[in-house]
Order: C-alpha cells, then sequence, then structure tokens
C-alpha cells in the first residue's frame, strides 16, 4: 500500500484562513452509533464483555442512544453551538427518531460506516464499494444530502477505503487524526482531503482510559484550544473534538460539556463549525 499522505511539516504549507481572523477552528462531532448484538464493542466493564448477553456493557451504550443524545441535541442548540453529527448508516434504521431530532436541531451528517460492529478494515475488495454507497445511499434517502465526509466504525480502514471514497464522490475522510489542519490525501482519481478530528482529546480516551473528571475534560478542551489560538497567528489551527452521547451525554458529565463549548461559541478568536465547512475552507483556499 502506498503512503496515503506526503510528509508536509505544519510551517511549509499555506495557512488556512479563518473567516473573521479567527486564529482557531472547533468543530464538535457526535458519534452516533448503532451496535450489533452480541459483538464485542467499547464497554464500561471489560470483565463482562465477552458475555452473550452482557446487560451491564449493552445498557450503558444504549443509554447515549435513549437518553444521552437526546440531552446534547438540546443542550448544544441551547448554546448555539453548530453539531456534525458522525452516524452510522444503521441508526437510520434503528434510531429514526435520533435523526428526526437532529435533524431539526440543523446537524450535519457525516457518514460512520454501517454499523459500530463491522470494520472495512476486514471487508473484502469486492465488497467494500457496495458497503460504501449502502452507507451513502441510507443518509442521502433519509436527509436529502449526501454525506462529504467520512469517519470509519474504530478509524478502521482497508487498503482500498480511501480511494473508495474519492471514486464515490467524498470530499474528506477523518480517519487519520496527525494534524492541525487540513491536507491532502494521496489518492489514485479525484481528490479527498482530510480534515482534523482528535484521538487524543476525545470523550473515550479522557474519560475510560485516563479517567478524568468532567471538569478535567473541559480544562483539557480549553487548554488545547488555548494553545492552538496562540499559535494561530502563523498557522491557524483546528480542533475536532469527538464525544459519544453515552459518554459526554450522561448527566453528571454534560453540564461541564456544556459549559465549555458555550465559552467557545462566545471567543472570538476561535471559529465555531462544522466538519464539511472546515473542508470547504480548506478545498477554496488549497
Amino acid at each position: 500500500m502506498p503512503n496515503p499522505f506526503d510528509y508536509q511539516p505544519i510551517i511549509d504549507r499555506e495557512p488556512l484562513v479563518l473567516p473573521g481572523d479567527a486564529k482557531a477552528a472547533f468543530w464538535i462531532g457526535v458519534n452516533t452509533e448503532f451496535f450489533q448484538s452480541g459483538k464485542r464493542a467499547l464497554s464500561f466493564a471489560e470483565f463482562t464483555a465477552e458475555f452473550d448477553p452482557d446487560p451491564m456493557n449493552v445498557a450503558w451504550r444504549e443509554y447515549g442512544s435513549r437518553v444521552g443524545v437526546f440531552r446534547m441535541i438540546e443542550g448544544l442548540a441551547d448554546v448555539g453551538a453548530p453539531v456534525t453529527g458522525i452516524v452510522n448508516g444503521a441508526v437510520f434504521e434503528e434510531f429514526p427518531q435520533i435523526i428526526r431530532e437532529a435533524t431539526e436541531a440543523g446537524w450535519s451528517w457525516v457518514a460512520h460506516g454501517w454499523d459500530n460492529s463491522t470494520l472495512q478494515t476486514f471487508l473484502p475488495d469486492d465488497v467494500e464499494p457496495g458497503y460504501i454507497e449502502r452507507v451513502t445511499q441510507t443518509i442521502e434517502r433519509a436527509t436529502g444530502t449526501r454525506p462529504r465526509g467520512w469517519l470509519g466504525p474504530v478509524l478502521a480502514q482497508s487498503k482500498n477505503t480511501l480511494d473508495l471514497l474519492a471514486d464515490a464522490g467524498y470530499d474528506y475522510n477523518l480517519d487519520w487524526g496527525c494534524d492541525d489542519a487540513p491536507f491532502d490525501f494521496n489518492v489514485s482519481n479525484g481528490r479527498l482531503v482530510s480534515v482534523p478530528y482528535s484521538v487524543e482529546v476525545n470523550d473515550i480516551p479522557a474519560f475510560l482510559y485516563q479517567h478524568q473528571t468532567p471538569d478535567q475534560f473541559a480544562n483539557t478542551i480549553r487548554a488545547h484550544v488555548d494553545q492552538i489560538v496562540t499559535e494561530g497567528g502563523s498557522h491557524p489551527r483546528v480542533l475536532g473534538l469527538g464525544v459519544h452521547p453515552f459518554l459526554v451525554g450522561q448527566p453528571a458529565r454534560f453540564g461541564a460539556f456544556k459549559k465549555i463549548v458555550r465559552e467557545l461559541v462566545e471567543r472570538d478568536d476561535v471559529f465555531v463549525t462544522t466538519a464539511d465547512a472546515v473542508a470547504d475552507l480548506y478545498l477554496a483556499q488549497n
């Protein structure tokens, strides 16, 4: 497999120009997911993760779809934050109420595979093109708009994924979180760019691995944004923040998250936006 992208240090690239002379861009991606029954997945309690049924972990994830996501839809709308819904295709069939409420709240949509139990790394070469098209058509039929961005479930790809996304008309991919600014992938035909999506500042490592408190997670987000703002005079940068309704959507965590998002929305030096808009800025300027 050829290198998916070239080495291009940020100091050697043309700066990304943000609206209003902002020094940093910030976008929120709410991962809205469906997990197949009986398949191991991200777990709260690893010691029961192999059980079938597994009430502890399945119910923990299910809370996000039944309660947490609606708390996030309402709360993020309350602070005026644009939201990018990173959505499994199966959610449109299994949880249509989420799609209805989020669409009414103005969410834009990024494709996130069919479900969070099927990984593209293991799809046969002749199956993956149809898999991508199934997800794409499902979102387009339900929303009236063809998705422009793709995040693989657990950020997994095959050796063909980037070429297939470009062939399918996608503008950007979120899987390669190695930069603070967009960049171009090496694809065989057309064009595909990377939009920053952080695996470091993300609620999964924050709460499950680093055991941060809600206030600590908010402080992490603030510290990250403060740092990239100080660097933004020469090269404005982007934080793409992925969060999950079964984590940030929990009652004890959401208040601190909502507070930091409100703070960023009110800052003049931060452009709070969507993943689509970040891609548009880069494509227009490069």
